[in-house]
């Protein structure tokens, strides 16, 4: 009966342990962590890349305004999504290379994450309705080759009116979470 006791106590201690050596794995990160501060890293890396080529179209497409073929009102609203979507991978990228390098996501209640997913919701706000207003507008304009840039504009409408929706939710609910 002894030797049964002592067994599970030896089991118990060397359980203890291990629990405890791997929570302290690389300064305090969990096996588990790694992974995803590894995935964080990479993806941060990407949303990184990813802003400075939109910087650079974005840059480029300065140029639509001396152009008299290109309208003011479609180069204004060009600049503006480039260069939103641009700012918001840039914010994107630094937030995931804070997770990585620190190993924590800092909660804070600002007004720049409902601001940066609401501008990141324009993309797929923008995707999702492009194949339903491209289909609307060949019905609509049948043979008219000029149909998909109509289609076109209201699917960046449409991604503008999602990235809006999207922003009002997340500062509606950031800001009910301040009240105690």
């Amino acid at each position: 009966m002894d030797t049964q006791i002592e067994t599970e106590i030896a089991l118990a201690i060397g359980f203890r342990a291990k629990l405890t050596y791997e929570l302290k794995i690389a300064n305090g990160c969990t096996r588990a962590a790694m992974p995803k501060r590894i995935f964080a890293f990479t993806v941060g890396l990407l949303a990184l890349v990813a802003g400075i080529i939109g910087l650079a179209y974005a840059t480029e497409g300065i140029s639509d305004f001396t152009n008299p073929a290109v309208s003011l009102r479609v180069s204004v609203l060009g600049e503006f999504l480039l260069c939103s979507m641009a700012f918001v991978a840039f914010g994107i990228g630094v937030r995931f290379l804070k997770f990585a390098r620190y190993g924590r996501t800092d909660q804070s209640r600002s007004w720049a994450r409902p601001v940066l997913l609401g501008i990141g919701f324009f993309f797929p706000g923008f995707l999702f309705s492009l194949p339903l207003t491209i289909l609307w507008a060949r019905h609509a304009w049948p043979g008219d080759g000029q149909s998909d840039f109509a289609a076109m504009e209201i699917s960046v409408y449409a991604g503008i009116a999602a990235a809006l929706i999207c922003w009002l939710l997340l500062w509606k609910k950031s800001r009910t979470r301040r009240i105690p």
